[in-house]
């Protein structure tokens, strides 16, 4: 008899956050989708019986002397792996309470979510597929300096969303050596339908310190080439490092 089930017609948001969180927690897609189904089997199995619901709503508590036959406390003695329901359903309705409060507090056309950290505009040197393939629209890209900015509209307003740079692992020759670029957009599943306009700020030092590992120490200049970016005349200019 076989084991495993195959799950179909996924949603792309919902395998992009899978696959996120696999690599992020360390482990499997399949032991992603493990666990909670263990967890919810374990809860299913230590559901109260009538006489405990009876209890939770009637019991002394709310000012109704009730007591539990002593049958029940030696059925509930005798489930293996069972927590104390009663607490553990006053959390979850708690948590979701919460949760419920948020939503409506928050709606979804206009989010009060503050834009991202610094740290979600980060520069790695990868395969861009990696980091989500989201749409959006680049409006404009400057670089001040050693940093990057970039003009981007999304449809979206109710989550977090990650821009990444991802640089390819190697330059073209030409003069000046030219860099494949993307910027890589993960929605997280953004259900919403507002379109934000925000800039982002990259840190172009990765891209210096990939050109001297490739042509050694001192100034020099690279054009970058920025998918779906307008404009070809994109060059990043950096002299040799001041002594500290």
């Amino acid at each position: 008899m076989s084991t495993s089930i195959t799950v179909r017609d996924i949603d792309p948001a919902d395998n992009s956050w899978l696959r996120r969180e696999a690599r992020q927690t360390g482990v499997s897609m399949e032991e992603l989708v493990r666990r909670p189904i263990h967890e919810e089997r374990t809860k299913t199995e230590c559901r109260p019986k009538p006489s405990e619901a009876f209890a939770r709503y009637f019991g002394e508590h709310h000012g109704i002397e009730f007591q539990s036959p002593s049958r029940l406390q030696a059925e509930r003695s005798m489930t293996p792996g069972c927590t104390d329901y009663r607490a553990a359903a006053a959390r979850a309705a708690a948590s979701v309470a919460l949760l419920l409060g948020l939503l409506v507090a928050t709606g979804c056309r206009q989010s009060p979510l503050e834009p991202d950290m610094p740290g979600n505009n980060v520069v790695v040197v990868a395969d861009g597929r990696d980091y989500g393939d989201d749409p959006y629209v680049a409006n404009s890209a400057a670089i001040d300096g050693d940093q990057l900015t970039i003009s981007v509209s999304y449809a979206g307003g109710c989550r977090n969303h990650i821009f990444t740079l991802v640089i390819s692992e190697s330059f073209l020759e030409s003069d000046p050596v030219r860099l494949p670029v993307v910027l890589a957009h993960e929605a997280n599943g953004d259900p919403c339908e507002a379109y934000p306009t925000e800039s982002r700020v990259f840190d172009l030092a990765l891209v210096r310190t990939r050109y001297r590992r490739f042509y050694g120490p001192g100034s020099g200049k690279v054009a970058l080439r920025i998918a779906g970016a307008p404009g070809d005349g994109l060059v990043y200019r950096f002299d040799v490092d001041k002594p500290v």
